[in-house]
């Protein structure tokens, strides 16, 4: 599909989705300790549509799940169905199936559960919830998400448990959050470094509203296009204040002379221009992984050297991210690029920015709906259209 840029001389406000992750989080907790919550503002996105859905189907009965490529969805759906004790039936796509779960299995085992990984899925066996350990020990150096799909259930179990993370941590500002969010629903958690308490909590019959913020992973394609369109752009119902680890995305938009603020949850953001770029950018992204391709993809069109670490474990994501977007953009010297997304939701919507420099081609324009459903209606207020390839 071709990719292209026309300018605009009025841009409508943009409305990015509801944040996955807070998502996922919140439907865990709902169907373990709030029956009667009311989730506003929910990503639309596959990943939490598929848990949803596998959520309601173990209540009606359903014993048998398939996820397809949704990581999150997988982990906290195994911990999830472990927890309720369900004998049960997982299985994924080949390429999630590929990604790293050993670790988050080898705890769930370790503490009392049952749960054999076959050679498509995984089998999990009823157990004497009783005999469950009250100290869990997972290694969190390939995901932060083991740990928290473990602590979504901990707070179910009829005893105080033990949390110990153990590793040098990736992503642990996911696992902050996930604390933060329980704590402000009531559950208690201790924490000492990377050793947590979580007591007991539970069933709450109150109803219950609880409202997403804005994924601030998807405002990252937002300030690459507004930095190289040179358009100030408004974004809609967003959180100052969020947990989520990638408002990092501010740190880099004043690097690349972005000016922000935030008028009545609105982020406004405004390039200025003319600006002088930094010949060369720092970036650590072991807590901020999501955004890391979109601001290689900014440097590489403006022309600043990028020096990043934390990035050895985006080789488990969809894609090998690093070796994915180092292939693409040495296309980006052709005079309308081919790239290709290599099924990663990411690599489609970080590319697209370069559309305003020149029409490109993307392979797979389907694989946004992984996190950003509205992606293509969303760009077009800003002037990036989709034409076929033959169009």
């Amino acid at each position: 599909m071709r990719v292209s840029y026309h300018n605009k001389s009025y841009i409508r406000p943009i409305q990015v989705p509801g944040s996955k992750s807070i998502t996922n989080r919140l439907l865990i907790l709902k169907h373990l300790f709030f029956d009667n919550m009311h989730i506003d503002n929910a990503s639309d996105s596959t990943d939490s549509l598929s848990l949803r859905k596998s959520l309601f189907n173990q209540k009606d009965g359903v014993t048998k799940f398939h996820v397809e490529d949704g990581g999150t969805t997988l982990r906290f759906l195994i911990c999830y169905l472990a927890r309720t004790n369900t004998a049960s039936y997982v299985t994924c796509g080949s390429k999630l199936f590929q990604r790293p779960h050993d670790d988050l299995i080898t705890t769930l085992n370790n503490i009392g559960f049952d749960i054999e990984k076959t050679r498509d899925g995984f089998t999990l066996h009823s157990v004497d919830l009783a005999n469950i350990s009250a100290q869990w020990d997972v290694d969190i150096s390939k995901s932060s998400q083991f740990a928290t799909a473990l602590l979504l259930i901990a707070p179910s179990l009829n005893k105080p448990i033990t949390l110990s993370l153990n590793g040098r941590p990736v992503s642990i500002g996911y696992f902050d959050l996930t604390v933060g969010l329980m704590q402000d629903l009531g559950c208690s958690i201790k924490r000492i470094e990377n050793s947590l308490t979580i007591l007991p909590m539970e069933k709450n019959a109150k109803t219950l509203l609880a409202t997403v913020e804005a994924d601030w992973s998807s405002i990252s394609y937002f300030v690459a296009i507004a930095r190289l369109s040179n358009h100030s752009l408004t974004i809609q119902n967003v959180n100052e204040n969020s947990l989520q680890p990638d408002v990092n995305i501010l740190e880099f938009a004043k690097m690349i002379g972005i000016d922000y603020a935030f008028n009545d949850s609105n982020l406004i953001l405004h390039p200025t221009t003319p600006y002088t770029y930094p010949k060369e950018i720092r970036r650590d992204y072991t807590n901020c992984p999501d955004i890391a391709l979109t601001e290689r993809v900014i440097c590489e069109a403006l022309g600043i050297e990028i020096t990043a670490t934390g990035t050895e474990h985006l080789k488990y994501k969809e894609s090998n991210r690093s070796e994915v977007i180092e292939q693409e953009l040495s296309k980006f010297d052709q005079a309308t690029p081919e790239f290709l997304t290599h099924n990663d939701h990411r690599v489609a919507m970080c590319l697209t920015a370069l559309s305003i420099i020149k029409p490109i081609q993307l392979d797979d324009i389907s694989v946004v709906s992984k996190s950003f459903p509205d992606f293509w209606q969303e760009v077009s207020k800003i002037g990036i259209y989709l034409t076929p390839d033959n169009g």
